[in-house]
């Protein structure tokens, strides 16, 4: 049997995300889902030897690598929450599904996809 040669420094997307979600998210949403699957399915974690499931992202993080102002996020954020694309919580596991409850929050958030979602990869 040949094994499959994964390229190196690459990122696993579940084809979902293109061939579903990707025609019905907004721009900035689909942005932060792209950038939420680098930020997790592209890093191992060393510890367990498995895909990261979570990641603490900054604001600032955010619109660097969206090229997205903090409004359009923070809306975009909300969308994605509710409709359970992304899962944000604090360092506790407290979920953070509104603005207020991000604006509120003292500590670093947390951003991973949905584990609903990934139930379907």
């Amino acid at each position: 049997m040949r094994r499959t040669k994964w390229i190196r420094r690459s990122t696993p997307f579940p084809n979902i995300l293109i061939d579903q979600m990707m025609p019905r998210l907004r721009d900035t949403e689909w942005r932060l889902v792209s950038v939420v699957t680098r930020a997790t399915l592209g890093w191992v974690d060393l510890l367990s030897g498995e895909r990261k499931k979570r990641e603490t992202l900054s604001n600032h993080q955010l619109r660097r690598r969206t090229g997205r102002e903090s409004a359009a996020i923070s809306e975009a954020l909300d969308n994605l929450s509710k409709a359970g694309i992304i899962l944000i919580t604090d360092s506790q596991g407290q979920i953070m599904d509104s603005r207020a409850a991000r604006r509120r929050a003292k500590a670093r958030l947390w951003y991973g996809l949905h584990p609903d979602l990934l139930a379907r990869l």
